[in-house]
């Protein structure tokens, strides 16, 4: 384990942990308070450790997530969804070759949308992403379709990466 240290880093990057020690970290992070960034990118953590992780994290807090060469499932994208929805800090997010499909970024786009008070009409939820990569996964046409009708909400987005996709036309 790389680090985690008292400016609110989660280094775990390479580390090769698996689901238990996913599991026994994301216990350890539920008791933290300040927790910015983490890195949990190419790991052996299956769905379970990965969603047990993301679940941990308090969604006020964090500004930067990077699961590069993690397969995601639906346990950890139903997690990630739940704390997208949640945040308001969230500015990087690397989603880069965790098999992304078309399915889960639809799913992934609901949760970046403006949400409004229906009486109101004022701002309940929206993205803070200026960076979102999702190259090197399954995304294709219709993939994007769903992502290009989220781009007006994501007012802050300033690199989005999609290279080593399934896009054609």
């Amino acid at each position: 384990i790389h680090g985690v240290n008292c400016t609110g880093d989660v280094t775990l990057g390479n580390s090769v942990i698996g689901d238990d020690l996913a599991t026994a970290i994301a216990n350890s992070l539920n008791v933290m308070l300040g927790v910015y960034t983490v890195d949990v990118s190419s790991n052996h953590m299956s769905d379970r450790g990965i969603a047990a992780i993301i679940s941990s994290l308090d969604f006020a807090f964090v500004r930067s997530l990077d699961f590069h060469k993690t397969r995601m499932k639906d346990k950890s994208i139903a997690a990630l969804t739940a704390l997208i929805s949640e945040s308001s800090n969230l500015t990087n997010l690397n989603l880069s070759d965790t098999r992304f499909s078309d399915n889960f970024l639809r799913i992934l786009t609901t949760a970046l949308k403006t949400t409004r008070c229906p009486t109101t009409n004022v701002k309940t939820h929206f993205s803070t992403l200026t960076n979102l990569s999702l190259s090197n996964n399954n995304i294709g046409d219709h993939g994007v379709i769903n992502l290009s009708l989220v781009l007006p909400d994501l007012a802050y987005l300033t690199t989005l990466t999609l290279s080593w996709n399934q896009i054609r036309t």
